[in-house]
């Protein structure tokens, strides 16, 4: 329980921050640091139990080292947003 709680805190941190990062990089254009953030939040998602399929964040991952799938970003980005936003009430409580 206790290793739990301590993923889950680690989670509730370092997860906006990462989704924040995310954000800035997309408005600058800046994808390479769009797929490290995603990268980096890859691993907390799977501790957390969250996904491939919900979260798409090895597909934003994906999509950010190739300019071909760019455009599909903004869509990817906001159902993950939606995503941690019902995580982070969850985990709250």
């Amino acid at each position: 329980m206790e290793k739990q709680q301590k993923y889950i805190g680690m989670f509730l941190e370092n997860a906006p921050k990462l989704l924040a990062s995310i954000d800035r990089a997309m408005v600058n254009k800046d994808y390479p640091a769009v797929k490290i953030a995603a990268h980096s939040l890859k691993p907390q998602l799977s501790y957390m139990g969250v996904k491939e399929d919900a979260s798409n964040i090895f597909l934003i991952e994906q999509s950010a080292g190739a300019s071909a799938h760019f455009e599909t970003l903004p869509a990817l980005i906001a159902n993950l947003k939606h995503l941690c936003a019902k995580a982070f009430e969850e985990l709250k409580q």
